[in-house]
């Protein structure tokens, strides 16, 4: 693992294929962590991708924060690639870690593709129906929960064995201050409307879509948020909340897909526009 400070604030992260010019960089859910990507760290689907793996702020081993919201962390997430001179990206977002993964359209720098999953974009003002109503949700929006809830709120994210013992750890380590903060700012009115941020986005965009999530609402991201966008895509995979993990060599593969996709299409309009830019300017001077 490896440190960086990013304007006081120490981020923890891990780099794979650091030889690798294209890079994918993945951003982790609500309490939980780098950890919760193990199945992706060393997979061979992935071998082709430079992957960036880091602790949000407030989990894992980086620092907290005295306040928290995604733009703060979207902005963090700027200067930290900028720091690692990393141009080329794409970002694999679950749940929260998608959320700031969008806000971040919103900083100078451009990320060539977006692939989310748990991740329901959320409009200005709040609209709950984003989703679905679920009582064992609720120790992601309390500061303080007990083991019971903790465990049962796992349950509910399928995670079994190891990988839940790692999300109940992920859990307890993280500021409680955290889940308040983040709660109070998603459902504000200070945020950017995420679905306008995406309709104005001109890279590739992917929602997974896990056909076994009980906790976000998937008919409200495909039907009533971008049914008539083009460049908005949709992919299911039979799975729960964190689909990474239950079915990891399946989201591997779909996740290399769209970055192969999306990788090249953006590399041949980017060489496009040199070469027009080229004649333009010898047109100029002949």
């Amino acid at each position: 693992m490896k440190k960086l400070s990013i304007n006081g604030v120490s981020l923890n992260f891990i780099e794979k294929n650091i030889e690798q010019e294209c890079a994918i960089i993945f951003l982790h859910g609500n309490s939980h962590s780098l950890r919760t990507f193990s199945k992706q760290m060393e997979s061979p689907l992935l071998k082709n991708y430079r992957l960036v793996f880091v602790d949000l702020p407030g989990h894992g081993e980086s620092s907290a924060l005295e306040t928290y919201s995604v733009k703060i962390l979207s902005q963090i997430l700027s200067e930290f690639l900028k720091t690692l001179e990393i141009n080329k990206f794409i970002f694999a977002g679950h749940s929260l870690g998608g959320h700031v993964a969008i806000n971040f359209l919103k900083t100078e720098i451009k990320p060539y593709g977006l692939f989310l999953f748990g991740t329901p974009p959320l409009k200005n003002p709040f609209d709950a129906r984003a989703f679905t109503p679920n009582p064992n949700a609720f120790p992601m929006g309390k500061s303080e929960s007990n083991y019971v809830e903790i465990s049962t709120l796992m349950d509910e994210m399928n995670y079994v064995g190891p990988e839940k013992a790692i999300a109940i750890g992920d859990f307890l380590n993280t500021d409680p201050k955290f889940r308040l903060g983040i709660l109070e700012d998603v459902t504000s009115f200070k945020n950017e409307d995420e679905v306008e941020l995406i309709k104005s986005f001109n890279g590739a965009v992917m929602f997974l879509l896990a056909t076994k999530d009980s906790l976000i609402n998937n008919t409200y991201i495909s039907q009533e948020c971008f049914s008539n966008l083009s460049q908005v895509h949709f992919n299911e995979i039979e799975a729960g909340h964190s689909p990474h993990v239950e079915m990891d060599v399946d989201f591997n593969r779909k996740l290399a897909e769209f970055c192969n996709k999306a990788f090249n299409e953006k590399i041949e309009i980017e060489f496009k526009n040199d070469r027009q830019h080229e004649r333009s300017q010898n047109e100029q001077r002949n």
